[in-house]
């Protein structure tokens, strides 16, 4: 946030600048929180899981540039002499260094799931009622 205020050529004050150190922090904390409760409840996420979720933010990555003109990507790419095939995977390599975090994310949404489900309330329980 306070890059984001920067490049906005807002300086944050004082204040400003605990508030969103606080935040981050307890946004920190949530998410260990609750990566540790997903271990708890006994919640993996394999290997493969992982890879997946790669190729997802890939594929998001490449439709996003390519909406913004497919002539225009396929260019950009030439100029660097690149094909799509090795933007891909250099992009593979890239989110690779960020395994970790994203097996986190997944066990994290994993565990929301799981827990809206237990909680989901059918018809049947409505009626019940």
């Amino acid at each position: 946030q306070v890059r984001m205020a920067t490049m906005y050529g807002q300086s944050p004050d004082a204040t400003n600048m605990l508030t969103m150190r606080s935040q981050a922090l307890q946004s920190l904390l949530e998410n260990a929180s609750m990566v540790q409760a997903a271990k708890d409840a006994g919640i993996t996420v394999s290997s493969d899981d992982v890879d997946k979720k790669i190729n997802e933010y890939i594929d998001e990555q490449i439709k996003a540039e390519k909406g913004q003109g497919a002539a225009d990507f396929r260019r950009a790419l030439e100029s660097q002499g690149k094909t799509e095939d090795a933007y891909r995977e250099e992009l593979r390599t890239e989110l690779n260094k960020n395994r970790d975090q994203i097996e986190r994310s997944l066990l994290v949404e994993k565990f929301q799931k799981s827990i809206a489900d237990a909680n989901k309330v059918t018809e049947d329980d409505y009626k019940k009622s």
